[in-house]
């Protein structure tokens, strides 16, 4: 190729291509040597674009949880459900730091780590709300909550619904279901 600058490896016959038809376009009505001169500046700024590629290792998918590691992390989780574990200690007990390990735990199940814990903290609570005999307040502190108010504003994102409506739903809907039904 003739110019200024000799080919580089670095750009292929493509760029090469593309620098001559934008020098063309663009030295229309200029004085004579403009084009050689654009297709060199053309081709440098290629080049120096070239050898700044972001680096792959920076690219790559996350990678998914082995499913050691994943029912590891659930299980303590789910242990730890009632003290609010913190998700560095269960990315220490998986060998993984804090981001690689709540990167990898949602590639794996779909849902950050906290929002498995609570997800998961909700069916439970689901469970002890069908118990009358115990409290929304004790439940709350069961399940780790500050306050029943946090568990209540909680548990009524996740479910549409207080507590206390929930529960009275669900008891008409079981008064319901266990009459006999008459033909």
């Amino acid at each position: 190729m003739n110019g200024l600058f000799e080919e580089s490896p670095a750009l292929t016959s493509e760029t090469y291509k593309l620098i001559k038809s934008i020098s063309r376009v663009m030295a229309v009505n200029a004085p004579s040597g403009y084009q050689l001169v654009l297709e060199a500046q053309l081709r440098a700024g290629l080049i120096a674009l070239n050898l700044h590629k972001p680096n792959p290792r920076f690219l790559r998918k996350p990678q998914s949880l082995p499913h050691w590691k994943e029912k590891l992390a659930k299980e303590l989780l789910l242990s730890g459900m009632c003290r609010n574990i913190a998700i560095e200690e269960v990315a220490r007990a998986c060998s993984l730091s804090r981001s690689h390990f709540s990167r990898a735990f949602k590639f794996s199940t779909g849902v950050s780590p906290k929002d498995w814990a609570n997800t998961m903290r909700m069916k439970r609570a689901q469970e002890l709300m069908g118990d009358p005999s115990k409290s929304i307040s004790d439940i709350s502190l069961e399940l780790g909550f500050s306050d029943q108010s946090h568990f209540s504003r909680t548990f009524a994102r996740h479910f549409g619904a207080s507590p206390k409506a929930w529960r009275s739903k669900s008891a008409s809907a079981t008064d319901q279901s266990s009459q006999p039904l008459i033909c």
